[in-house]
């Protein structure tokens, strides 16, 4: 495995919570909205923990990610606050995995990654 694309991180922010709502979806008495928040909030620590884990590049997607910090989402904030970037769609996330990709190659075609990897 090369790295990690996760799509979807957030879901449940981009679909209730619009960008000029009045209140947000952490705010609602709603048992089942509060079951999916807390969801999401476990599935971005499992996130921040493969990153910890594994030296490989971890690119989440979300489609709430720019009302992130504006609203404060607990699971989306943790994975930011792990300096993990957050792409607003997928094809910008693939963008930065190839540009990763020819990075790699660049630095193995001219011998750079062995020096760096050998400190």
């Amino acid at each position: 495995m090369d790295g990690v694309i996760s799509l979807g991180m957030g879901w449940i922010y981009g679909i209730l919570d619009p960008v000029n709502a009045e209140r947000d979806v952490q705010s609602t008495d709603n048992e089942t909205i509060r079951m999916l928040v807390e969801r999401d909030i476990e599935h971005a620590k499992q996130m921040v923990a493969f990153n910890r884990r594994w030296d490989k590049p971890l690119l989440i997607t979300s489609n709430a990610a720019r009302l992130a910090v504006r609203r404060g989402y607990p699971g989306l904030l943790q994975i930011l606050d792990q300096r993990i970037m957050v792409y607003p769609n997928v094809h910008d996330a693939i963008r930065v995995y190839a540009a990763l990709a020819d990075r790699r190659d660049f630095l193995e075609k001219h011998e750079v990654l062995e020096r760096f990897e050998s400190t």
